[in-house]
């Protein structure tokens, strides 16, 4: 996947640079995005690679591969020719999640400066983006305990009490809590979280406090009851 000679040999010869593999219709653009390999990735989208192409197993787009896996290179040329930053694989998530979720600080941070560029608009979209469990890239990241991703969302804007497009109705406090992140729900505090709010989970909701208590996590519900 990383012999930049023979892609350029299968171009050359007429190949199609949007062939898809047989057993998930994968373009090599997708794997080699996904591996890191940056010279294939660059050779193929010169070829006519399409930067957005999916595939019918997860509908994962070469620009969510190289988020979700930190190929921080690639991300930024993949925006560069085209790739867009607010497309949804088949789990609704958006690059921005994948590289929240999965602590990737260096790739969030070139998603993040490209949205900006865009636009007031394209940022707040960016942000506020839902995916199929109605989580935003900043309740991803304090779902998983990303305390740097989670700091760079909020300094670009995302709104710190936001509540999931859910029936939960959760804010990023609620996950941090819920998963026992006391370190992202220090961060929250610091950025002036409401730490009271409460949650639509049960009969009378829950507030941070409740969850960390509900679900075990000490040191959270420490932490939470000494505010």
């Amino acid at each position: 996947m990383g012999d930049v000679g023979a892609v350029e040999e299968y171009l050359r010869e007429g190949g199609d640079p949007n062939a898809r593999d047989r057993k998930a219709a994968q373009t090599a653009l997708q794997f080699a995005a996904g591996y890191g390999r940056l010279a294939v990735v660059e050779r193929l989208l010169q070829g006519g690679a399409d930067p957005e192409a999916v595939d019918t197993k997860v509908g994962m787009p070469a620009l969510h591969r190289a988020a979700a896996r930190g190929h921080t290179p690639v991300v930024a040329t993949l925006l560069k020719h085209g790739a867009d930053p607010h497309q949804r694989c088949m789990t609704g998530q958006t690059p921005l999640h994948y590289s929240a979720q999965f602590g990737h600080a260096g790739a969030l941070q070139v998603l993040l400066a490209h949205v900006t560029g865009l636009g007031p608009s394209d940022l707040e979209r960016a942000l506020h983006a839902a995916n199929e469990e109605g989580l935003t890239p900043l309740h991803a990241a304090a779902k998983w305990g990303m305390v740097e991703e989670a700091r760079m969302l909020l300094v670009a804007g995302a709104p710190i009490n936001l509540v999931s497009a859910n029936l939960e109705r959760v804010t990023a406090a609620h996950l941090g809590a819920r998963w026992g992140h006391r370190e992202v729900l220090a961060l929250l505090k610091e950025r002036g979280a409401d730490l009271a709010l409460r949650s639509a989970v049960g009969a009378e909701g829950t507030t941070p406090l409740e969850e960390a208590t509900v679900w075990g996590r000490q040191a959270c519900s420490v932490f939470l009851a000494s505010l």
